[in-house]
């Protein structure tokens, strides 16, 4: 499960626990916040600026992805990861039932 070094990027920081994401890496919030809904909003320049400088440290052969608040929040940190050129993605899945999360491979580099 847990590789050396790994870590865990949530998108957005919420009440939600992230226990069970320790156990596949050290847990690194990306953001508190929402996007703003204006355009133009310097709130969003720095949101994005901000989630750009921490996944520099993005390792896609041991980290992971874990999708959490804001749609919009996720959907940036997807782009931003997509405009690094990454095309394999490693994604924490939270399963509502069985209160996990099951790893899920975003391999995109065939398409």
């Amino acid at each position: 499960m847990k590789s050396a070094g790994a870590h865990c990027f949530v998108t957005q920081e919420t009440e939600h626990t992230f226990i069970e994401a320790e156990r596949f890496g050290e847990v690194v919030f990306l953001t508190t916040t929402d996007v703003n809904n204006t355009k133009g909003s310097l709130h969003n320049e720095e949101l994005f600026r901000s989630i750009k400088a921490q996944l520099r440290e993005f390792n896609p052969e041991v980290d992971y992805i874990v999708p959490a608040g804001s749609p919009y929040v996720v959907a940036g940190v997807f782009l931003i990861l997509g405009n690094m050129g990454l095309k394999n993605i490693k994604v924490l899945r939270w399963n509502n039932r069985d209160y996990n999360y099951t790893p899920l491979h975003m391999d995109l580099k065939r398409s």
